[in-house]
C-alpha cells in the first residue's frame, strides 16, 4: 500500500513540477507581451506628441498668415481708398482744363477700372483672410483633440 501511495506522489510532484514549469513559461510570455505593449504605447505616446507639436506650429503658421492677410487687406482698402481719392481729383483737374470730352472719359475710365481692380483685390484678400480664420479655428480645434489623448 504504501508503494502505491509513495507513486501517486510521486506521479503528482511530477505534474505539480510540469505545471510549475508551464506557470513560470506563461508568466515569462506574459511578462514579454506586457514589455512589448508598454514600449508600443510610449512609441504612440511620442508620435502623439509630436503630432501635437505640429499642430501648434500649423496653428502659429496660420495665425501668422491671417495676420498677414489682415493687413494686406487694410493696405489694399488704403490703396482703393487714394485711388478713388485720386479718381475724383482727376476727374476735377480734366474738368477744369477743359480738355476734350474723350479725354476726360478715359482717364476716368481708367481711374474707375483701376478702383475696381483695387476693390477686387481687397475682396479676395477678405475672402483669403476669412478663409485663414477657418483654418485657424480647424488647428486649434485639432490641437484640443490631441491635448485630450496627451493628458
Amino acid at each position: 500500500g504504501f508503494a502505491v501511495v509513495a507513486g501517486e506522489v510521486k506521479s503528482l510532484a511530477g505534474e505539480s513540477r510540469s505545471a510549475a514549469e508551464e506557470i513560470a513559461n506563461l508568466i515569462s510570455s506574459i511578462q514579454e507581451e506586457t514589455a512589448k505593449a508598454v514600449a508600443s504605447m510610449n512609441e504612440g505616446k511620442e508620435k502623439v506628441q509630436n503630432g501635437s507639436k505640429a499642430v501648434r506650429e500649423s496653428g502659429r503658421a496660420f495665425g501668422d498668415l491671417a495676420e498677414a492677410a489682415v493687413k494686406s487687406f487694410e493696405q489694399l482698402q488704403g490703396i482703393a481708398n487714394t485711388m478713388h481719392a485720386m479718381s475724383s481729383k482727376t476727374e476735377k483737374i480734366v474738368s477744369m482744363a477743359g480738355t476734350t470730352e474723350r479725354a476726360g472719359h478715359e482717364i476716368a475710365d481708367n481711374s474707375t477700372s483701376v478702383v475696381a481692380a483695387a476693390q477686387e483685390q481687397a475682396a479676395a484678400v477678405e475672402e483669403i483672410s476669412s478663409a485663414s480664420g477657418g483654418l485657424v479655428r480647424i488647428a486649434e480645434e485639432m490641437l484640443n483633440f490631441t491635448r485630450k489623448f496627451t493628458t
